[in-house]
């Protein structure tokens, strides 16, 4: 019988995936939690403490190309077992500070290396391998694992309660430990012909339906062929749209996750509700990450563009937000959430669409720089605005600006061009028009 047959073992990878990722970007994204407390342990301004959030972000970006780069050539296993001793080593040391520049180098450097190796320009790498025609399915559960991380981050300011925050750190680092190593080592694997398989969960006998299938999708037969090296990729525009992209979208995630919570308490609500506010927006994240799907219907620059207009919306409700209106608080919660986790698997599928191969962990890694460059000037920005205005509208107001940029980069990347989505397949002729000569 047919090992696909009774279970695609790629569902199984993809689930462990998601508790890789997601325990790693839950160190990540339960800084803001982390941030009160040092915050007020050190008194520094909050532009100073914020710092430490917006250098991890800018080296997640800076070490992406290479991180992809190692996945391409060693496989994915190696790198997450080596990102989650890196991980551990790094939070026990933040535990330990007695100033913030530990915080700048081991939760700012050394554990965003390590959550890092654990994340996207990881698991994209081999998942694109897995699942061809239910990419956006795939990469939607797979980028949930963001929202997931904030669900399960904000569970965490009961060990801060309980423990302390340099106790919660230790906690951390054992928990990441015990989870991630054991499923990378068992579980993973880069293709599926590793375990006798075929993508999909398809059957041996469905194999040419299978691949007759894929190639119907293509609409441009050239840059679908073509071997795109990251060399090859920083030549053509719609790499750098892909790279622009993801400068937006880091500016507005990231400003808006690191400042909502303490926001939230400066506006006079306690930080228990600061932080069921953050988790909710991690759970409505996850429900528009497996929203993923639609854009295998719609198309991945439609998906983007109604993800992005929620997000707009979901600011918009949290600039209004007061003790007198706390509903707008869960407006921009559910909104906010949904609509960013729409566009993340949107961004991941048009990368995949356009630039997929043997090389697209490096290609992927390098366009994921963007975010790393705006996820730093996200939450300095924001706490500079702060700081220097006492208010945070005009810091909102950037947010929603990023978002928009990074729509509009999407549909001047145009990955429509190049290859149909599922849903459109029997809408559109084969062009003959060729992205990969302009």
């Amino acid at each position: 019988m047919d090992k696909n047959r009774v279970f695609y073992y790629g569902w199984f990878l993809l689930v462990s995936s998601l508790i890789i990722a997601t325990m790693g970007y839950s160190i990540r994204y339960s800084f803001p939690l982390f941030y009160a407390e040092i915050l007020r342990e050190f008194g520094k301004t909050r532009a100073e403490t914020a710092m430490a959030f917006s250098i991890s972000i800018l080296v997640y970006g800076i070490s992406s190309p290479v991180i992809g780069t190692m996945t391409d050539r060693f496989g994915p296993r190696k790198v997450l077992v080596t990102g989650a001793f890196i991980l551990v080593a790094g939070l026990l040391v933040v535990s330990q500070m007695q100033s913030l520049w530990p915080l700048y180098v081991f939760f700012g450097v050394v554990s965003s290396v390590g959550v890092n190796s654990l994340g996207y320009a990881v698991h994209t790498v081999y998942l694109t391998n897995w699942f061809v025609t239910r990419r956006g399915l795939a990469f939607g559960v797979i980028s949930a694992s963001a929202g997931a991380a904030m669900l399960v981050g904000a569970l965490y300011s009961g060990l801060i309660v309980g423990l302390g925050w340099r106790m919660a750190y230790v906690v951390l680092a054992a928990m990441a430990f015990i989870i991630i190593v054991p499923l990378a080592i068992l579980v993973i694997r880069r293709t599926p012909q590793e375990k006798g398989l075929l993508p999909d969960g398809a059957l041996a006998e469905q194999r040419a339906v299978a691949t007759r299938k894929a190639e119907s999708l293509v609409l441009d037969r050239e840059w679908a062929s073509t071997d795109w090296t990251l060399a090859r990729a920083m030549k053509r525009r719609q790499f750098w749209f892909l790279l622009l992209n993801n400068v937006g979208s880091g500016i507005t995630l990231n400003l808006v996750l690191a400042h909502q919570p303490i926001h939230t308490q400066d506006i006079g609500f306690s930080s228990i509700i600061a932080a069921s506010v953050y988790g909710i927006v991690g759970a409505t994240i996850i429900a528009g990450n497996l929203s993923g799907f639609i854009s295998d219907r719609l198309g991945r620059e439609a998906s983007y563009a109604l993800g992005a207009v929620a997000c707009i919306i979901g600011v918009a409700a949290l600039i209004l937000a007061s003790v007198s209106q706390p509903w707008l608080l869960y407006v921009f919660a559910v909104i906010f959430g949904w609509g960013y986790g729409m566009a993340m698997p949107s961004y991941f599928s048009a990368a995949a669409d356009l630039f997929g191969g043997k090389h697209f962990g490096a290609i992927n890694g390098m366009s994921i720089v963007g975010f790393g460059i705006g996820g730093f000037l996200g939450p300095w920005v924001g706490g500079l605005i702060f700081d220097t205005v006492q208010d945070y509208t005009l810091a909102f107001i950037v947010a929603g600006l990023g978002i928009s940029m990074g729509s509009l980069s999407i549909w001047l990347a145009a990955p429509r061009k190049v290859r149909l989505v599922p849903g459109k397949v029997s809408r559109a002729p084969l062009k003959p028009a060729s992205l990969a000569r302009e």
